[in-house]
């Protein structure tokens, strides 16, 4: 089956590999007592401009939609939205940081239909990052997967079921090209 790049408008060229974009950076955030948290990333983010499409990647169903709001402490990413979606295949993917999307659970959406629009994430304390943190945020799960994760505290193992969706994004940056033109 052949299967979509999610954003058709994205910056990158390739799976992104740098450190705030990548599955399983280091990140952290601070408590509501102050307290450094060290987290792991779940995802892989494509970095795109405000309002760009996403797509399905490949045929799925509408499983969840959830407001993606991040750690506890950090009010720049409220407001944004996520699409849980059950593939053809049974692997389960989150797209995150959306607009508040339209699809209701149980629709079917074919390959390269619209999912959502991307988020604008909120950033009040440096206004000029605005336009530059503007991504997809993709993650990737077992088939029979129930509960997902934005991240998790690097004290812990891995979430059950957590698939690093790296080599899932290049098989769909592989027919890229093609897409677009259908697209």
């Amino acid at each position: 089956m052949k299967k979509f790049w999610p954003v058709p408008r994205s910056y990158s060229k390739v799976v992104p590999e740098s450190n705030d974009s990548r599955f399983k950076a280091k990140d952290y955030y601070i408590d509501m007592k102050g307290r450094k948290v060290l987290i792991w990333h779940s995802a892989v983010d494509i970095h795109c401009p405000d309002g760009s499409r996403v797509v399905a990647t490949e045929d799925c169903s509408i499983v969840r939609v959830w407001e993606f709001t991040g750690p506890p402490d950090t009010p720049h990413y409220r407001h944004t939205w996520a699409v849980t979606v059950r593939n053809g295949d049974g692997t389960i993917a989150v797209y995150g940081e959306l607009r508040k999307p339209r699809p209701r659970i149980g629709q079917k959406i074919k390959a390269g239909h619209t999912i959502g629009y991307i988020a604008q994430i909120e950033y009040e304390r440096d206004q000029s990052m605005k336009k530059l943190r503007c991504m997809l945020h993709f993650e990737l799960y077992k088939k029979g997967t129930r509960k997902t994760v934005d991240w998790w505290p690097r004290s812990r193992k891995r979430p059950a079921g957590l698939l690093n969706p790296t080599g899932y994004l290049e098989s769909c940056m592989a027919g890229r090209r093609g897409n677009a033109a259908q697209l």
